[in-house]
């Protein structure tokens, strides 16, 4: 469902958790617009095992996929996973289910106008 006008900036707070003993782990997103009013919440289950770093990767991916759905000008990723963050902005190349998801979501910021990690 797409937004009804574009978002001038949308800040997002994604995070996620990780439940070994149920082997699922979950992102969630908060999106504030730049005053601070609540604009939307998502919260996603995945089946399977995951690190910390990977689920918060995931949900990184998710934020911006779901920012390219709402058409928003601006978007504001604020992370507090340093490893997801530092990678994607690195360029490094890595071979495994982490590496895929971060250039999964160095694809969906070149597509985004103008995002902020």
């Amino acid at each position: 469902m797409a937004a009804t006008h574009p978002v001038a900036r949308a800040n997002h707070a994604p995070s996620a958790s990780v439940c070994p003993a149920k082997n699922v782990y979950g992102v969630g997103i908060i999106a504030r617009d730049c005053t601070g009013i609540l604009l939307k919440a998502k919260m996603k289950f995945f089946p399977g095992d995951a690190s910390p770093e990977l689920a918060e990767a995931m949900t990184i991916k998710e934020a911006l996929s779901w920012s390219m759905r709402w058409e928003e000008k601006k978007v504001v990723i604020k992370s507090d996973c340093l490893v997801a963050v530092q990678t994607i902005r690195s360029r490094t190349y890595m071979r495994s289910h982490f590496g895929k998801i971060i250039m999964e979501c160095r694809s969906y910021m070149s597509q985004l106008n103008k995002v902020e990690l």
